[in-house]
């Protein structure tokens, strides 16, 4: 089972996370992740599979792709109605 990270943890998820938190929502650099971990798409997937946001996206510059990445921060959600409980069983008729 996979560990809550913290971004103080010595762990190539855990550095990652620490660097996409400190950005604030920025995008950061791919070259700055990847120096982070050799895997840093399976940290990253890890991240994911953890309940945080991390969007990408590429772009060609100068012929070169470049990608970046930022943790998204959970935006409030409305609340929700309460569900309309509907009986166990239907009433028969006759």
């Amino acid at each position: 089972m996979l560990n809550e990270p913290t971004p103080s943890a010595p762990t190539q998820r855990g550095r990652i996370l620490g660097v996409l938190i400190e950005a604030h929502g920025e995008w950061v650099p791919g070259p700055h992740i990847f120096r982070l971990a050799a895997q840093y798409s399976a940290r990253i997937h890890e991240l994911r599979k953890l309940g945080f946001r991390i969007e990408n996206k590429t772009a060609k510059v100068d012929g070169q792709r470049h990608s970046w990445f930022r943790l998204v921060r959970n935006q409030p959600q409305e609340p929700s109605q309460p569900a309309v409980q509907q009986p166990l069983f239907a009433a028969r008729e006759g």
